[in-house]
């Protein structure tokens, strides 16, 4: 798949934005990889940062009923549509410069999704870390329903087991074949890093992943209240993915929010390099 890559660095930072997707596609800070790099093939959601919109995570069979309509979106081989349109979608460069770029993508009737949106992607690099947000504008004639989320491959040298997590008090979503039950479960999320693949709501603005005694990163979030952990089976890696709201919010709606015409949303999160545990 051709697709063209964009570098933006500064100080010790480095990155590189893909124009398929607006996808993250590496991070790294001096002689440390932060996320997990693309290689060649550019399998959207098993490396980088993907965005996720207008549904991150899963929508049960592909089916939502909103205002009295049952639409089914595209499914995957579970039979769920997953993780939204955008990320398979070329995006335009609106503004670059050495240290920042800003990306651009209109969305419009896609199947089982007849809604229309405008999509703004920015990276900057800036404060001693990468500054990521999401601006979204519905610029059509209905009120659409959307969630939006990030999926970034967080990675070290490290044997994964032996990575710390720090996301203080939360919920985490009771769920059967990965989608809600619609229980949260009260937790404290302060735990060496185990094999994930689970939703929770935050009641904080920080996630925090040691991968050494002396080497981490602080995720500060800003308009998304949901994570979903997951740990592959190919990679040394760790996903931790921001959402507005939580795996099939079409359906349970959890965290589903409702666009009116002419609004718009911007969650936004950074990654910082911390250089000391606190748990």
């Amino acid at each position: 798949m051709r697709t063209n890559r964009f570098t933006i660095a500064d100080n010790e930072f480095r990155g590189e934005v893909l124009s398929l997707g607006a996808s993250l596609a590496d991070l790294r800070y001096g002689d440390k990889q932060i996320i997990l790099p693309y290689g060649n093939d550019y399998k959207v959601t098993r490396a980088g940062m993907a965005i996720l919109a207008p549904f991150a995570n899963r929508v049960r069979n592909g089916e939502y009923i909103f205002n009295g309509i049952t639409y089914k979106l595209p499914v995957n081989s579970e039979g769920h549509a997953i993780h939204g349109f955008v990320k398979d979608r070329e995006w335009q460069v609106l503004e670059r410069s050495d240290a920042f770029i800003s990306m651009g993508l209109e969305l419009k009737n896609e199947p089982g999704y007849p809604f229309k949106l405008y999509f703004n992607a920015k990276y900057e690099i800036r404060n001693n870390g990468l500054e990521f947000s999401l601006t979204v504008v519905n610029t059509g004639e209905k009120v659409a329903p959307i969630t939006v989320g990030a999926h970034p491959y967080f990675t070290y040298i490290t044997p994964r087991s032996e990575w710390l997590i720090n996301a203080g008090d939360v919920y985490r979503l009771e769920a059967l074949g990965n989608i809600p039950t619609g229980r949260m479960i009260p937790q404290r999320l302060v735990t060496r890093v185990g094999e994930y693949d689970d939703c929770f709501k935050i009641n904080g603005d920080e996630v925090q992943l040691m991968f050494s005694r002396d080497w981490g990163i602080s995720i500060k979030l800003l308009g998304f209240h949901f994570i979903q952990l997951f740990t592959p089976s190919w990679a040394n890696a760790v996903a931790v993915e921001p959402m507005t709201g939580a795996p099939d919010a079409f359906n349970n709606g959890i965290g589903l929010m409702m666009l009116e015409p002419g609004k718009s949303i911007s969650p936004s999160f950074s990654i910082i390099p911390i250089k000391s545990i606190n748990l």
